[in-house]
Formats: C-alpha cells, structure tokens, sequence
C-alpha cells in the first residue's frame, strides 16, 4: 500500500505541475477568433494600424479634410446666428445659448486638430479618433440647434 500511495502522490505532483506550466504558456493560436464579421473588421483595422506608420502625406489629406469641414460647420453656424438674429428675443435667446455652446465645442475640434500636427505616430491615432468623435458631436449640436430654430420659427 505504500508504494501506491507513493506512485500516486508522485503522478499527482507531475500532473500537477505540468497543468501549472502549461497555463502559463501563451497560446500559438494567435489572436482570437472574431464573434461577427464586423468584430473580424474592426480587428483587422486595429492591426493594420498599429503594423503601418502613418504617411505624412495622409496626416496632411486628414488634416485639409478635418480643416474644410470646420468651416462648413463654421458657414453654417454663422448662417443660424443671421437668422437666429431675426427671430423674437425669446427665440433668439434660446438659439444664442445653443450658438455659444456649438463656438465652444468648435474650439475644442479646433485645439485637437492644432495638437495633431505636433503629435508623436500613437498619440497621431489617438487625437484622431478624439477629433473624429468631436466632429460628430459638432455636427450633431448644430442638427440640434438647427432644428430647434425651425421649431421656434
């Protein structure tokens, strides 16, 4: 009896520490299979980012695309602050706050763009995704402003 307890505490032990060593090896399977197609792309984009600088010439492309929609948003502010100026002063001054809040979300748009041009290739990623996301909360402050204007008018 002693000698399987013995055999049987030694291929415990083995088995042990085998389970053991085998959890800390890293898979060889490589990066984990995507749930949706759509998990498959937006993987396959995380990756090919992170593999390929970025171009100058695409930070310049970027930055000309962000600066011309600015100044659209920048033409179609000034457009709602002419109108909002022939409205009635309650209505007017309802469109102002909106007016100010849609200056102040413009600036913000307007400091990160300013950021990107001196910013290192990960911080590059980073502000454009931060300035993606500012352009559309832009955009959709002055749809909102927008269409509280033609509410009041």
């Amino acid at each position: 009896m002693g000698k399987i307890t013995k055999r049987a505490a030694l291929v415990l032990a083995i088995t042990i520490f085998a389970l053991l060593f085998s959890c800390g090896q890293k898979s060889s399977e490589g990066p984990q299979k995507a749930a949706t197609k759509e998990d498959a792309k937006v993987q396959e984009k995380e990756v090919k980012e992170k593999e390929e600088p970025v171009r100058e010439e695409e930070k310049e492309e970027y930055k000309k695309r962000i600066e011309t929609e600015l100044k659209k948003l920048d033409e179609k502010i000034k457009e709602l602050k002419i109108k909002a100026d022939k409205t009635g002063e309650e209505t007017k001054a309802e469109i102002e706050k909106e007016l100010k809040e849609l200056r102040e979300k413009e600036k913000k748009a307007q400091k990160k763009l300013e950021k990107l041009e001196s910013a290192s290739e990960k911080a590059w990623k980073d502000l454009k995704s931060g300035i993606e996301a500012a352009l559309d909360d832009l955009e959709k402050s002055y749809r909102s402003a927008l269409s509280h204007f033609k509410e009041k008018s």
